[in-house]
């Protein structure tokens, strides 16, 4: 079943929420099973933003682009308040040290990136386009 045209090119929570469970799942776990410190971890910590981004931009019907970027800033405050309980640093210096803002804003790129990405492989070589 097909959405409607107007449904589909307008913000869409639910890519929102899958964006980050794809998040969660495809880009954590993978981090959890690479040894620490090394250079896999590295990379995949890079390209695993844009790889779900863009997976999440193929997967969806229609344009989803802000919404991989959404679900990755979320996971992202998700993933800070989860350092900062298992370091027991204080949330307020995380959020207010430059390399998280950097990283943050590097974050939000990479996801646009591969959403967009991800969107013009879907209208490459997927077949039941709307």
């Amino acid at each position: 079943m097909s959405e409607p045209q107007s449904a589909i090119n307008r913000f869409q929570w639910r890519w929102v929420v899958k964006s980050a469970f794809l998040y969660l799942v495809l880009y954590f776990l993978p981090l959890f099973l690479i040894p620490e410190g090394g250079i896999l971890a590295g990379i995949w910590i890079l390209a695993g933003i844009f790889f779900v981004a863009a997976l999440s931009g193929f997967l969806s019907k229609g344009v989803t682009i802000k919404e991989p970027a959404i679900a990755a800033l979320l996971v992202l405050i998700l993933w800070i308040i989860v350092v900062s309980f298992r370091l027991e640093i204080p949330l307020m210096e995380i959020l207010a040290s430059l390399p998280l803002l950097v990283g943050s804003a590097l974050v939000l790129v990479l996801a646009l990136a591969g959403a967009w990405w991800g969107e013009r492989a879907q209208k490459l070589w997927r077949k039941d386009q709307p």
